[in-house]
């Protein structure tokens, strides 16, 4: 009982001493909810390139998006961002992808992001037919209606609903067939999705996946962008063989093919393992596809002329790309059964 009274006792004065300090008149400022202090956060703005072609000029294209990172995390993600796209001139849906996956993956860490319209007509059209701002506040508040599909999602997650929907409109557009399924594409983007998901970023809230389906006159383009380790940093995290062949710059190339000839084995050793990437080269190599390219950790793959190269910049992620025509279905329908 004596030690409770005393501790009472020696509490009540701490109290009584700590309401005895003068206190500061600077008072600390409440906000009611997350959006009004993320307005109150200083804004920075990023002039995007003229040239934001991600085939053309893939290395200016990389470096915007990774000096922008940089320069955000230096700011401990406590800033707004807004993008100057008025001088864009030149820009391609891998581009304005790239750019898309940029902005998602400053919503994943509550930053918001601002943007404007470009001056060149063409690039202005590009921007708003891919639906780029149905997924970003535009500076002028308006939201322009998509032509294109872009579908984003990030996290753990993954869309089987959505993938399935634009393969029966793949049909349709190009067949004429209603409620019907192009499997190889739906097999296709299953399969890298689902490998992002699960292998491509090992922090959650970096994960980043993007699809997107352009359709034009007999044609369709499918871009699918993954942002994460890339397939080489994941080959070498991952993998128990020493890679000799990935010493070199040249040779990065080489090791991307034979990954996509499953020239190696899966690090889980697992036989329903590593048949994602030997998957998309034999939907390339049948023609149930066409004009395949693979970008990713600095190193551009073509597989229509083997016009691959090694890049002076290093992209953290995987971006593919193909385009599907009526051909392409025809072949596919008459395959052996």
């Amino acid at each position: 009982m004596r030690k409770r009274r005393r501790y009472n006792f020696i509490h009540k004065r701490m109290r009584i001493m700590r309401a005895s300090k003068p206190r500061s008149k600077r008072r600390r400022i409440r906000y009611t909810d997350t959006s009004e202090y993320q307005r109150s956060l200083p804004r920075y703005k990023f002039d995007v390139p003229e040239m934001f072609h991600l085939y053309n000029t893939p290395e200016m294209v990389i470096r915007f998006i990774n000096d922008t990172k940089d320069f955000i995390r230096n700011l401990n993600y406590k800033c707004q961002v807004e993008f100057n796209l008025e001088q864009v001139r030149s820009i391609d849906n891998g581009g304005v992808g790239m750019l898309l996956s940029l902005i998602n993956f400053l919503a994943k860490h509550k930053i918001n992001s601002y943007g404007n319209v470009p001056i060149e007509p063409e690039s202005k059209n590009i921007f708003i037919n891919s639906g780029f701002y149905d997924h970003v506040r535009s500076i002028q508040g308006k939201r322009a209606k998509s032509n294109d599909v872009f579908i984003v999602q990030s996290g753990t997650f993954t869309n089987p609903a959505g993938i399935s929907r634009e393969s029966r409109k793949i049909m349709s557009h190009l067949m004429g067939i209603e409620n019907m399924s192009y499997k190889p594409v739906y097999s296709l983007i299953g399969e890298i999705i689902s490998n992002s998901v699960e292998h491509a970023n090992p922090f959650k809230q970096d994960k980043n996946w993007l699809l997107s389906v352009h359709y034009e006159p007999n044609i369709v383009k499918v871009m699918v962008l993954d942002i994460g380790l890339g397939i080489l940093a994941t080959l070498k995290r991952k993998f128990r063989q020493k890679l000799v062949d990935v010493s070199t710059l040249t040779s990065e190339i080489q090791t991307l093919y034979n990954l996509f000839d499953k020239k190696y084995q899966s690090s889980t050793f697992e036989s329903n393992r590593n048949k994602g990437l030997p998957k998309i080269k034999l939907c390339y190599d049948s023609n149930y596809i066409s004009n395949l390219n693979v970008l990713t950790n600095g190193v551009l793959l073509d597989f229509s002329d083997k016009r691959s190269k090694r890049l002076t910049a290093n992209f953290q992620g995987t971006y593919y790309y193909w385009e599907i025509t009526r051909t392409n279905i025809e072949i596919w329908q008459h395959r052996p059964k």
